[in-house]
């Protein structure tokens, strides 16, 4: 009985640590057909992968996140990632680090994060964990989000700080 539930493990680890990846790795780094990767190939394998995504997403190369916890990524219709971002979807829980800790004995505290309709995320910005981003906002580039972005305004900077707020459409 010992000797399946190992084998069952062991499959399931694999299964999470290389074909998810592979999945990955191949639909964010592929350099042929970057048209087609990005317009219909990348949200696909997204959602394979277990991320909820709407219509109508762009996603750039590059993109770097936490693969086996995609299912915490909630994405609006029509966003649009630029190249090379990061979205984190944990972080060390250091209310529990203490003196003579190794790193590995901190645990890991999972988050949901939300980017709701519209949102256009701009290249090599940093989402953190736990952050929604409303409709319709803009993220600059380079920027890291570590709060809420609220709908309808552009924000930038490390931490990135709401610039501008979208006026309405006359």
């Amino acid at each position: 009985m010992g000797i399946i539930k190992f084998i069952k493990k062991a499959i399931k680890y694999l299964y999470r640590e290389t074909v998810l990846y592979a999945i990955w790795h191949f639909s964010s780094y592929f350099p042929l057909f970057p048209t087609f990767m990005l317009s219909k190939f990348r949200p696909i394998s997204w959602r394979w992968l277990g991320a909820e995504i709407g219509k109508g997403c762009l996603i750039g190369y590059g993109i770097y996140l936490d693969v086996s916890s995609l299912k915490r990524l909630h994405i609006g219709n029509n966003v649009f990632f630029s190249s090379e971002s990061l979205i984190l979807l944990h972080r060390r829980d250091l209310k529990k680090y203490c003196q003579g800790m190794s790193t590995h004995d901190i645990p890991m505290k999972e988050y949901h994060i939300y980017i709701e309709d519209n949102v256009q995320i701009g290249m090599r910005a940093m989402i953190m964990p736990g952050v929604r981003l409303g409709k319709g906002c803009v993220v600059g580039a380079n920027s890291i989000v570590t709060k809420d972005v609220p709908p309808y305004t552009i924000v930038a900077g490390q931490p990135a700080k709401v610039i501008k707020e979208v006026p309405e459409k006359i």
